[in-house]
């Protein structure tokens, strides 16, 4: 059994393009479908490098602007206020990463 797992499932769990594919299978409004661990906005975050490093351009661009979309809803609900500020330096600082540095699996 393990034999199956170690040369069909984790390959798969390894190749950025796979991950990509599983996740741009939706579309944002349909994201939470799409689980790869982490609490918000660290799932979101994970899901955005995921499809800018495997080249889901589209699908990251819809991401992108949904979770900013998200950020900025924050600050106006009491749950995450406080959290608001932290979570759009931290989504900017990922967006200048991932638009200006190179893709670390080309």
């Amino acid at each position: 059994m393990f034999r199956i797992h170690e040369k069909e499932v984790f390959p798969k769990l390894l190749d950025i393009r796979f991950l990509a594919e599983y996740v741009g299978s939706v579309p944002f409004d349909k994201q939470s479908e799409i689980p790869v661990g982490g609490k918000y906005p660290v799932g979101e975050f994970k899901k955005l490098a995921i499809l800018k490093w495997g080249n889901q351009t589209e699908r990251y661009k819809e991401y992108k602007d949904g979770i900013s979309k998200f950020i900025e809803e924050d600050f106006s609900n009491p749950r995450y206020k406080e959290e608001a500020p932290l979570y759009k330096k931290s989504f900017e600082s990922l967006i200048s990463h991932l638009e200006n540095e190179p893709n670390p699996f080309l």
